[in-house]
């Protein structure tokens, strides 16, 4: 998303077929285990994304620059196994699914547009409650040093998680939101209008309020305060 406004992710979401699945997240998030994966229709499932991580990771981290590799290209594959609600719920049931959100957490807060937008979009596929800190950690290391489009794609992808935010996982937003904002260099009123609009949303949700991750999870609860730590006060 530049803040101009001329290349936005929403049109680029329209283009690319990116983002669809907004409400099996929400359900699928906020109850995990009520609805089944269909393993026999969806590639969401480990048979088909454990390859595609085997064949892009060392290319999608890659300091080489090798200009014959398609970034975008792998981006957008991975996208094709990530089409319907099914394929959505597929992932949820996958327990490693943290590996794709370190694989495009820093695609999404790179400087380059072509593989930012795209791997945004996709982490708002498949980032929930549980995996939400990863973006949130890395939205408070990069502070003023975060490229000022990438900050706020990354700001996109917690305004959707923000909608049904578990009760400690809002908490955990908030903090960085706040130190976002304090980051912020100069006139950025586009960003703070986003910021504004998490806050709010966190305010007014009806979802997941009365839930808690530490509850839910307490294996993720516990990596999130790991990946937290550095930047926000945790319970001791």
């Amino acid at each position: 998303m530049l803040r101009s406004g001329v290349f936005t992710a929403a049109a680029l979401a329209l283009a690319l077929g990116l983002g669809a699945c907004a409400a099996a997240r929400a359900q699928e998030a906020l109850d995990p285990g009520a609805m089944t994966c269909d393993t026999v229709t969806s590639k969401a499932i480990p048979t088909f994304i454990d390859p595609w991580l085997q064949k892009y990771q060392s290319q999608l981290f890659g300091t080489a620059g090798d200009e014959k590799f398609d970034k975008l290209g792998a981006l957008l594959e991975f996208n094709d196994l990530i089409v319907t609600d099914n394929d959505v719920i597929c992932i949820r049931r996958w327990e490693d699914d943290d590996k794709l959100v370190n694989v495009l957490i820093p695609l999404a807060a790179g400087p380059d547009v072509r593989l930012r937008v795209p791997a945004t979009l996709i982490l708002q596929n498949i980032v929930d409650n549980t995996n939400i800190c990863r973006v949130l950690a890395s939205l408070a290391a990069g502070g003023v040093d975060l490229d000022p489009d990438a900050r706020y794609d990354l700001l996109l992808v917690v305004w959707q998680v923000a909608n049904y935010a578990y009760s400690d996982v809002a908490q955990w937003m908030l903090a960085v939101l706040d130190l976002t904002d304090k980051a912020l260099p100069g006139d950025f009123a586009k960003t703070q209008d986003l910021i504004q609009s998490i806050r709010d949303t966190l305010t007014g949700r009806r979802l997941g309020v009365e839930k808690l991750l530490s509850d839910k999870n307490q294996p993720k609860y516990q990596e999130c305060l790991t990946a937290l730590a550095p930047y926000i006060p945790i319970p001791s």
